[in-house]
């Protein structure tokens, strides 16, 4: 049986934050390209496997993008190919809603506050 896990993710000016809840997974495979993210895993003590396909809005960097693991999920901060391009309107490419993706308010961040930011502190992101 295979089950979608929930997807979480928000985003700032040049990255996307993906968050994949899976609570103590095993034998995760993981696949990052430029357009897509591929996720599997087994749940310790539970038959099936979780699995997601995310075919991405935009372009990433793969090379530049990092992941990390706790006991409750995956997270990923997918680096944008384009460190200025406008925000995505969505995760994923297809415009079908997906009932195991939400938006991650924790880190979201709207691209006005980016901008009011920047404009109070124009040195902010250098160095």
């Amino acid at each position: 049986v295979v089950k979608h896990p929930k997807v979480l993710w928000a985003q700032d000016k040049s990255n996307v934050f993906v968050t994949i809840e899976v609570f103590e997974a095993k034998e995760e495979k993981i696949q990052l390209e430029a357009n897509r993210l591929s996720f599997s895993c087994q749940q310790a003590g539970l038959p099936g496997i979780y699995a997601v396909d995310l075919e991405l809005y935009g372009q990433i960097k793969p090379d530049f993008s990092s992941k990390t693991r706790t006991d409750r999920h995956w997270a990923f901060v997918l680096v944008k190919e384009e460190a200025d391009a406008p925000f995505w309107p969505r995760l994923l490419k297809s415009t079908v809603k997906a009932p195991f993706l939400a938006t991650d308010f924790s880190k979201w961040r709207d691209e006005d506050e980016v901008e009011e930011e920047e404009k109070a502190n124009p040195f902010a992101n250098m160095g």
